[in-house]
């Protein structure tokens, strides 16, 4: 937890972030019609959605909210890795935790936040080794329970029941194929039948109930240099890819006797083609879309050194001093990093420069490209709202609400944040905006100031864009 508490206080909000953030405030504050919100491509709905309402109705402070969350996610972790580890986890469960933030960190704490695919991971998996098929084989009540519940989660994220789901299914077919087995091969094969016909049935009554539409973002195939990269990630000299082969090893070795090695190392290989199919690596902070490599390798790691406490306790106690020592460094590397209270979500220079700008001038309206409209819009301390456009200066509809640009008008234009689908001085330029009232340098950014009414948006009708054959309205 305290780690937690380290990471979530240096971390910066971004937009991604703050999805639910704008989806509490488009329905509870804004009251604007769910029907016409745009949501990504995973709406992360179930379970993610309820608990951070439920801990934003008790706050707003958004780095407390965060932190609730994020904590509640390390709960369920441990819970799931005490169940995984059974009577080994008196001395399991603490190694668990110290590797989680000694190793893994930069990778592992994503998985902790709300829209990170780690809501349905961590919980869904819980509840599938809690209460699933394999653990109550004659139980009808959490057969068909636990398959409508994750199949909920994996129509929320579509993920999910990539690295979920499929897995699952597969450990319940090939255990059903022992000769001891209590489970049947049909009902495995029910089972996992029944999941993903749920899954389709929740996804098409959550587009039917809200209008809105979503789906699979990523292109199939054709990313070839992504999927190059993924592998040098995992097969060169590092110290990660020598825990990495260690890891998958050592659960490999373990393969017959343990199911959970069994389930894993399943996960692992449908992530990892799912990855390669649509080339959405980029590096290691895309970690997100292969989750079960996390777990995999935490566990491994655990079972591998209590195992060396069975055999050597020297080279354990040696072993653990070690990770203790990585968990030290890594803590004091983040404690370097603390500018602020860990309850609040960060106010930069860069929104001080803005609020600055807005009580001088009175103006309360702008645009900006994706990453910085929510950012600096929901963090604001003069209520300022930054509307979403794309390169060519159109309404970019994504996790906002059309309703947003009703009634819009924006006198100052974001310039040159340093990211991706930036507004230029020369996109202005090209649609007669080159000569501001005022230009304001905010550090990240310009701010470039218009006569009230100059038409920054350019007008274009809500449509959704067809980008593939999986998206749809």
């Amino acid at each position: 937890l305290s780690f937690l508490i380290l990471i979530i206080g240096t971390h910066p909000w971004n937009s991604d972030l703050l999805y639910f953030e704008a989806i509490f405030r488009d329905l509870l504050t804004d009251r604007h019609p769910l029907r016409e919100f745009q949501f990504s491509a995973s709406t992360f709905f179930f379970p993610d959605f309820p608990l951070f309402l439920f801990f934003r109705s008790l706050s707003n402070q958004l780095n407390g909210v965060l932190l609730a969350y994020a904590t509640l996610q390390l709960i369920w972790v441990l819970a799931l890795f005490k169940d995984w580890f059974k009577e080994r986890n008196p001395i399991a469960l603490p190694l668990t935790a110290l590797l989680i933030f000694a190793i893994f960190d930069q990778s592992w704490f994503t998985v902790f936040y709300p829209v990170h695919h780690g809501g349905q991971w961590i919980l869904g998996t819980l509840l599938l080794f809690k209460w699933g098929p394999l653990r109550n084989p004659n139980s009808p009540r959490k057969y068909w329970g636990t398959a409508l519940m994750v199949s909920l989660f994996s129509s929320c994220d579509i993920l999910y029941a990539i690295n979920g789901i499929a897995p699952y299914g597969l450990l319940m077919l090939f255990d059903s194929l022992k000769k001891d087995s209590k489970m049947k091969p049909w009902k495995a094969i029910l089972w996992c039948s029944s999941a993903f016909l749920m899954n389709f049935v929740f996804y098409f009554l959550f587009r039917k109930l809200t209008g809105s539409y979503f789906g699979w973002n990523k292109p199939l195939f054709g990313r070839w240099p992504q999927a190059l990269l993924f592998f040098k990630e995992f097969f060169n000299l590092s110290i990660f890819s020598a825990l990495f082969i260690s890891a998958i090893s050592w659960l490999i070795f373990k393969l017959k006797r343990d199911i959970v090695a069994r389930f894993l190392l399943i996960a692992v290989l449908i992530s990892a083609f799912s990855i390669l199919l649509t080339g959405v690596w980029a590096d290691h902070t895309n970690v997100r879309y292969f989750i079960p490599l996390l777990f995999a390798m935490t566990y491994a790691c655990t079972d591998l050194i209590v195992t060396f406490k069975e055999k050597n306790k020297p080279v354990f106690w040696a072993i653990t001093m070690a990770v203790a020592l990585g968990a030290g460094l890594q803590a004091q590397g983040l404690i370097k990093n603390q500018v602020q209270s860990i309850l609040t979500a960060p106010y930069t220079p860069a929104h001080a420069c803005l609020d600055q700008f807005s009580r001088e001038t009175g103006i309360k309206e702008g645009i900006g490209n994706y990453w910085p409209s929510k950012w600096l819009s929901f963090l604001s301390h003069e209520g300022v709202k930054i509307h979403q456009v794309n390169e060519t200066l159109e309404p970019f509809f994504w996790i906002n609400n059309h309703e947003w640009y009703n009634n819009a008008h924006p006198s100052f234009a974001i310039v040159n944040y340093y990211t991706n689908g930036q507004i230029s001085p020369e996109t202005l330029k090209a649609y007669g905006f080159d000569h501001p009232l005022e230009k304001r340098n905010c550090g990240k950014f310009e701010i470039w100031s218009y006569p009230q009414g100059t038409p920054l948006i350019r007008p274009t009708p809500p449509k959704p864009q067809y980008k593939n054959f999986n998206e749809f309205r």
